[in-house]
Parts: C-alpha cells; sequence; structure tokens
C-alpha cells in the first residue's frame, strides 16, 4: 500500500507478486497487507502466488503490530504499515520512489542495518550514496530503497 492520494509512491503491483513468489519458493508464507480501497491489489497478487495469505482491509494498527512481531520480515511502499513493521520489530525493506525522501520519511528505530540503494525500473538495484551520507553510522533507519 501506499496512500491513495500519491499512488506514484507504490513499486509495481506485479513484482510484489514475483516477490511474494520468491518468498513462497523458501518456505516462507507471504501476508499481503493494506486497506479496504486495496483489496484488488491483495487479490492480484493472491491470484499470482497461492500461497499468499491476503488480509488486505482486514487488520487494525494493533493487528498489523502483532504481525509485525512475528514476522520473519516486511518488504512494503513508504507507508503506515511498514512504520507498524518497523515498530513491531520485524527487518523491514521500505521502498521509496522520488515522491519521498528516506531521509525524512523512514521509519525510526533504536538500531538496525541500513543498506541503501536505488532500485532502477527494470528492479536492478545500485548503491544510493546519497542516502548512504545521510546516516554514516547505520543506525536509526529500516533499510530503505530508492525506486528510480
Amino acid at each position: 500500500g501506499a496512500s491513495a492520494h500519491r499512488p506514484a509512491k507504490r513499486w509495481h503491483i506485479g513484482r510484489y507478486a514475483e516477490l511474494a513468489r520468491d518468498i513462497a519458493s523458501r518456505g516462507v508464507r507471504p501476508v499481503v497487507v493494506g486497506t479496504v480501497d486495496e483489496r484488488d491489489l491483495g487479490r492480484f497478487i493472491g491470484v499470482r502466488c497461492t500461497d499468499a495469505r491476503d488480509v488486505t482491509g482486514r487488520t487494525s494498527l494493533l493487528e498489523l503490530f502483532a504481525l509485525a512481531r512475528g514476522a520473519a520480515g516486511a518488504v512494503g511502499n513508504d507507508s503506515g504499515p511498514m512504520h507498524m513493521a518497523a515498530v513491531g520489530g520485524a527487518p523491514s525493506v521500505v521502498l521509496f520512489s522520488a515522491e519521498s525522501d528516506p531521509a525524512l520519511c523512514a521509519p525510526r528505530m533504536s538500531s538496525c542495518n541500513r543498506s541503501p540503494t536505488k532500485t532502477a525500473a527494470d528492479g536492478s538495484a545500485t548503491p544510493n550514496a546519497s542516502s548512504t551520507a545521510l546516516n554514516p553510522d547505520g543506525c536509526g533507519f529500516t533499510n530503505s530503497i530508492s525506486l528510480v
């Protein structure tokens, strides 16, 4: 998910479906979260990854936090649920578009390993030197990836 009024913050849904299949192939069950308005996106992923559990539109903030506490990890757009995942303790990778600045918007944590990268439209990733310079000690942010 991402704010409905800011769709440019979203990673392509097809990429999420690919990621869900890859995660499932490693023996981990993907769980898709989002708002009621994102149910079509959850179904899209569920059709392409039958091992995924789609709970879009059916979780409260407290339930998102509880999911994060037991999660092997979380991957998502710069959104409220990703902030909840980080606070809940799930190892998190937050995907940023040009619409938001990880230095200002990344979920804050007490400690983490940060590996900023830029991801091109084709899915390839390269180190994001500008983000690295923003937090030289590597603490205080979840992993962030800027989509270019």
